[in-house]
Parts: structure tokens; C-alpha cells; sequence
């Protein structure tokens, strides 16, 4: 009886249960099993308990930003599990590089008004017919250089009734110093002439010739300039690897800084880096091929074979004082090897060495 009692007023207090649970109520009530119905509800809810912890954890560990940079270690390292290991880092991608590929310098549907200038014709017909296979340049330059003599009606910029003007002859001696700037002179060198140096006078008896290398001397200048401003290469094309932007020149607007003015070797010059590593570097570079600025000496042949240590040899006087202007031996009556001032009485005292032996001091400096 007082058994009845109890799960009566069980129920009574449970009246705010759910439909579901108080049908499960009215189940447990008829079988008698009311404390199985409790435990059952108990653990139920230290589930749902456990349940929506773990979910918490997973999903506000760190916060938002927690969740979202803990996706980005994992997409670093190849969406690796953890515990798997760690990830290899990844080899560098390099491309197989292709330089730009050049084009012919000329274009038959060329138009244009020709000035009077006796070489103007022969420049115009030179870009329209493009007779020479040997003329030829990137797609930009052959543009900008098509417009730019278009414009000034195909007047010559570098030659004149008399030859090269002064303004083509600075050009090509700052053309012929391309090698102090690392860069190989033979690029910038028209095929109408065989070296900056000797430049025959019978190649202006042929106007044809004239205004081809009229045509060369524009390209090769443009060529020159694009290298002294950003290089030779495009580093992105080597690799993925690569991040640069080096500085491109306008074609167009070299071509007109050129041609208006007198001295187009400072215009060059002015588009090298100015970085002081890389004045180091070009420093470096005139010190190892032994040329300064002020360097005047004479050029020591290669004639007469390998000079050997204790022997004559009318080179050696010319290789030592080359040495000593570089800074690689020291002067006589500087300091000798112990490090002190050598007198007049010294030198003297001391057996007079033959200038034209290479000695035990000039080997030295030479392997240095």
C-alpha cells in the first residue's frame, strides 16, 4: 500500500515531462519499475552531457581564429593528420627557361612621309624590306623603333654626310665598355661592322650599308639599355621560386632620350644599378681582369710561353709594376717581409736583384 503511495506522488511531481516521457512514465508505472526508468534517465542526460562538452571542444578550441590558423598549419603541411610524421619540405619547381624570342626588324606594310635627308630613303626602304636576316629584335623594340622613325619622317640619328656623328661615336664607345658591367660587348656590336675599334671608311660609300648600320646602332643601343635597367634575364622565368620586378625601360621613350641628346653614353650610364654592392661588384670585377680607371700601362702579351720561377723573361718588369698598381706587391722601399723601413744602406748592403727574374715576392703575388 505504502508502496502506491509513493509512485503515485512520483507522478504528481513529474506532470512537466514531455508526451514521449510521460508515456514512458505511464509504462514504468504499470510494470512497477520506477527507479530502472530513473537511472536510465540519468545516464541519458551524463551522455547528452559528454556529448555536447566534446562538441564544444572540437569546435571553440582558440575561437574562430583558433580554428581557422589550425586549418592553415594543416594545409602547410599537406593536410597531414597529426601523428602521421612530419611533412617533407617540397623541392623547388624550376622552369626550362626560354629567352624572348626575337623577330624581324622591319615590316612590309610600312608607311610613312620621308624627309629630304639623303639616308632617309634608305632608312625607310632598310625597315620595309628588311634585306638583312641578321636585323632582328624583340616584338617591343621592333615597335617602338618602326614608330620612332616614323615619326622624325626616317631621318638618321647616328650618321650624317660625313659619317658618324659624334653622337654615334659616344654611343659606341659606351657600347664597347659594356664588359665592365659583366655584359659581352658582341651583343651590342651591328652586324655591319667587325669591332667597335676599326671601323673601315669604305663602309659609307654604300648607303645601303649606312643605313643599316643607321637601323643597328638604334637597335642595339635599345637592347643595351634594356640590360643596364633589368638585367638580361627575368629571373621569374627561371623558377617558382623567384619574386623579382626588376625595372623594364619604356622603348618608346628610350629611343626619344637618346636621340635628344648629345651625350647618349650618360644616358646609359645612369641606368646601371647604383646599389653599393653592386659597385663592389663592378669594382671587383675591373681588379680581377687588372684594369682601373686611370690604368694606361701596356698590355702584357701572352707570346713566349710560361714564365718560370727563377727565370728571366722581358714580361716580368711589366708584370710587376701591374701587380704594384693594383696593390697586390708592395713597392721597393716600402717595408720588406719583417715589416720594417728598408734604407738607402740596406738596399745597398744588399745584392742589386735582376728586374728581369720573377722572384720569390712576385710568385706570391701573382698566386694571390
Amino acid at each position: 500500500m505504502h508502496k502506491r503511495l509513493l509512485l503515485l506522488g512520483a507522478a504528481l511531481v513529474l506532470t512537466s515531462f514531455t508526451s514521449s516521457g510521460s508515456a514512458a512514465l505511464a509504462t514504468t508505472l504499470e510494470r512497477g519499475n520506477f527507479s530502472q526508468w530513473s537511472e536510465d534517465r540519468v545516464k541519458k542526460r551524463q551522455e547528452l552531457r559528454r556529448e555536447r562538452v566534446r562538441t564544444q571542444s572540437e569546435s571553440s578550441d582558440g575561437g574562430f581564429f583558433g580554428s581557422l590558423f589550425r586549418f592553415q598549419r594543416r594545409r602547410w603541411i599537406g593536410d597531414r593528420p597529426a601523428g602521421s610524421g612530419s611533412a617533407a619540405p617540397a623541392k623547388p619547381e624550376f622552369y626550362n627557361y626560354q629567352p624572348v624570342a626575337l623577330v624581324a626588324l622591319k615590316d612590309e606594310r610600312l608607311e610613312g612621309e620621308v624627309s629630304e635627308n639623303s639616308y632617309s630613303r634608305w632608312v625607310f626602304d632598310t625597315l620595309r624590306l628588311g634585306s638583312e636576316p641578321r636585323m632582328r629584335a624583340e616584338a617591343a623594340d621592333r615597335k617602338a623603333i618602326l614608330a620612332f622613325y616614323k615619326q622624325r619622317k626616317f631621318e638618321p640619328v647616328w650618321v650624317g654626310e660625313y659619317g658618324l656623328n659624334l653622337r654615334a661615336k659616344r654611343l659606341i664607345d659606351a657600347l664597347s665598355r659594356a664588359h665592365e658591367d659583366g655584359l659581352m660587348v658582341s651583343r651590342y656590336l651591328p652586324h655591319t661592322l667587325s669591332s667597335f675599334r676599326d671601323i673601315p671608311e669604305d663602309l659609307f660609300d654604300d648607303p645601303r650599308t649606312v643605313a643599316q648600320l643607321e637601323v643597328g646602332l638604334t637597335a642595339k643601343a635599345l637592347k643595351f639599355a634594356r640590360h643596364a635597367s633589368g638585367g638580361q634575364v627575368d629571373p621569374n622565368k627561371i623558377g617558382r621560386s623567384f619574386d623579382l620586378s626588376p625595372p623594364r625601360i619604356d622603348p618608346a621613350r628610350a629611343l626619344v632620350a637618346l636621340a635628344g641628346t648629345l651625350h647618349p653614353e650618360e644616358y646609359l650610364d645612369a641606368l646601371h644599378p647604383t646599389h653599393p654592392v653592386y659597385l663592389k661588384l663592378k669594382a671587383r670585377l675591373a681588379r680581377e681582369r687588372g684594369v682601373t680607371g686611370d690604368d694606361q700601362s701596356e698590355p702584357i702579351s701572352a707570346e713566349g710561353g710560361t714564365i718560370r720561377y727563377g727565370r728571366q723573361d722581358p714580361r716580368v718588369p711589366l708584370i710587376r709594376a701591374r701587380l704594384q698598381a693594383l696593390g697586390f706587391l708592395e713597392e721597393k722601399g716600402e717595408s720588406n717581409e719583417l715589416g720594417y723601413q728598408v734604407t738607402s744602406s740596406d738596399a745597398d748592403a744588399a745584392e742589386t736583384p735582376d728586374p728581369y727574374v720573377l722572384d720569390r715576392a712576385l710568385t706570391d703575388a701573382v698566386k694571390a
